[in-house]
């Protein structure tokens, strides 16, 4: 009687699995971490589209671009360093993409995305030759439409185009110190790079675009032309 009663058991149960569904339990973002600190948790992103496709999440809850503020000025610095050392952990510091992008299905808060299809390390012996471009826009030894200035950073139109291109509104936002890219930033250069975000909502607030906009920085061979760190703003449509 007691293993009959033990069978039905096993079988309500089965029935039970098969109706409700059975999911294997999965580890948490915290548990699945590549990186951590006072800062930020970095971790892989939870359907990769890339050979190498990371998440890089404020502890802080940051919902979108249009919640940046002051104090997440750190926030954003260290991201930018933590990058640079995931970059160079996953061998692609050749080149990849940041893209900061706004609370969704993956992550409940604004997160930086990390991805590449390449794969290599740059070589340390061959120095980037210095692109002095961009210094020459902010010293105005060059033409450029400047449209914001601090002690920190300067953001003005592509030097590449004066034109919106499809309709979209496309600016750049440099530091005024020269950082070829992200993988040559410092720890020290955190709090001037943290204030190129706080640049970013202030621009996108001036232009009506608040709203609806991007980031994103490329690096080395993933798209970067001009060898001075800057953050791409665009409009997410026509303007």
């Amino acid at each position: 009687m007691y293993y009959m009663n033990k069978t039905y058991m096993m079988c309500y149960i089965g029935m039970f699995l098969l109706l409700f569904g059975w999911k294997k339990p999965t580890k948490t973002a915290k548990e699945s971490s590549i990186y951590q600190d006072e800062y930020v948790t970095a971790y892989p992103a939870p359907v990769a589209l890339a050979r190498v496709d990371l998440l890089i999440v404020p502890k802080q809850p940051i919902p979108t671009l249009q919640d940046v503020a002051e104090q997440h000025i750190p926030t954003f610095g260290r991201m930018l360093t933590v990058a640079k050392e995931l970059a160079e952990r996953n061998n692609c510091t050749i080149g990849y993409r940041l893209l900061i992008q706004d609370r969704d299905q993956t992550v409940d808060r604004l997160y930086m995305r990390l991805k590449t299809n390449l794969s290599g390390r740059i070589d340390p012996s061959q120095k980037i030759p210095e692109d002095t471009r961009f210094m020459n826009v902010i010293n105005q030894k060059a033409q450029g439409d400047i449209i914001f200035r601090n002690d920190s950073v300067t953001a003005f139109t592509s030097c590449s185009e004066d034109r919106p291109r499809n309709g979209q509104l496309r600016k750049l936002i440099v530091p005024n110190k020269l950082i070829p890219t992200v993988n040559d930033v410092q720890p020290e250069d955190e709090d001037m790079l943290g204030r190129m975000f706080i640049a970013a909502k202030e621009i996108a607030e001036k232009e009506g675009i608040l709203k609806n906009y991007e980031l994103y920085i490329n690096c080395n061979r993933c798209g970067q032309v001009v060898y001075h760190l800057h953050v791409h703003l665009n409009s997410k449509g026509k303007v």
